[in-house]
């Protein structure tokens, strides 16, 4: 993670008894008997923290009336929501003072545990209920409080689905299919943006979306074979389609047929010095395609690689 923000993390840890996991960004540790986690759960807001714990009660289960008290008594506290019956999540107000962010932690995370320990609540797993110890364990890009029994089963099965993920054969003929699939409705829908007088270039977002997730639905995943005939359809398609939009405005303001003015696109523009108008329109196209396609290469290689990551936090 970002080392200035690994830094702050690590001072809004102080007073607190939480450590913070480089790896994963988040804080965790065990508060007056509950493991307690700290993480942003956007991470494009990194101070924007939520506290988790889970815990159960043999007697009366906290309303949420009980909560919103709770929270309205927490100068440090947002929110307070309990979620699939046993994790207790409260966010934290945000503060661009790192100090004041600080506090807000502590306050929220002492008004949280005394919260639950004035209610008889024991720490618990968050799946199974059982009450004792638990860990923070990272499954899946989710952090999770976790038993050590749970933790084992749930390791077992992310290692088995792995393991047949591996195996599964990638279809590249019909990945191809659906790159090409793909990219033709991105292409259609430059033509038709285009011709409805709005920007096409924006259309290309939509291409480099559905050309790399055509190949992956078809072809079973997304591998650097998947990526390398995906990027050849994102390459002569938007020049294709941009070529069909200019052979249709040609044809209507010339008044000739649309095959003789697609053959003709490039020496028309330049009969009337439009050259820099193509040029700079197929640029356009080029880069609003890779602003879809790129995020969606990088959250697909992201996702391989931690489809399988599974891990106790700070073991």
């Amino acid at each position: 993670m970002n080392k200035k923000v690994l830094e702050n993390y690590e001072r809004l840890c102080e007073g607190i008894g939480l450590k913070v996991d480089p790896e994963s960004g988040v804080m965790y540790g065990v508060v007056e008997g509950y493991t307690v986690t700290v993480l942003a759960l956007d991470g494009r807001y990194p101070y924007l923290l939520t506290v988790s714990m889970s815990a159960r009660t043999e007697g009366t289960v906290l309303t949420s009336a009980e909560l919103k008290e709770a929270n309205k008594s927490c100068a440090g506290m947002k929110s307070l929501v309990c979620e699939q019956q046993y994790v207790f999540r409260a966010m934290v107000k945000n503060n661009g003072n790192q100090e004041k962010l600080a506090q807000n932690l502590k306050e929220t995370v002492q008004a949280l545990t005394g919260l639950l320990k004035g209610h008889g609540y024991v720490n618990c797993c968050q799946a199974s209920g059982k009450m004792g110890e638990t860990s923070a364990c990272f499954v899946k890009q989710t952090c999770m409080l976790l038993c050590d029994e749970v933790y084992a089963q749930t390791a077992q099965s992310i290692n088995m689905q792995q393991e047949e993920k591996t195996q599964k054969k990638e279809n590249v003929l019909a990945g191809a299919a659906g790159a090409l699939i793909g990219a033709l409705i991105g292409g259609a829908a430059i033509v038709l943006i285009s011709q409805l007088c709005y920007i096409a270039a924006i259309s290309g977002i939509i291409m480099g979306i559905f050309t790399l997730k055509g190949y992956e639905l078809l072809g079973g995943k997304l591998s650097t074979k998947g990526i390398v005939v995906s990027l050849v359809f994102l390459v002569l398609v938007p020049w294709f389609a941009d070529m069909i939009d200019w052979a249709i405005v040609i044809a209507r303001e010339l008044e000739v047929d649309f095959f003789l003015a697609f053959q003709n696109v490039i020496p028309v523009l330049e009969a009337s010095e439009m050259m820099s108008d193509y040029i700079g329109n197929l640029a356009k196209l080029y880069l609003f395609t890779a602003i879809g396609a790129v995020p969606t290469i990088y959250q697909n290689v992201k996702n391989q690689k931690m489809a399988g990551r599974i891990y106790k936090i700070g073991e």
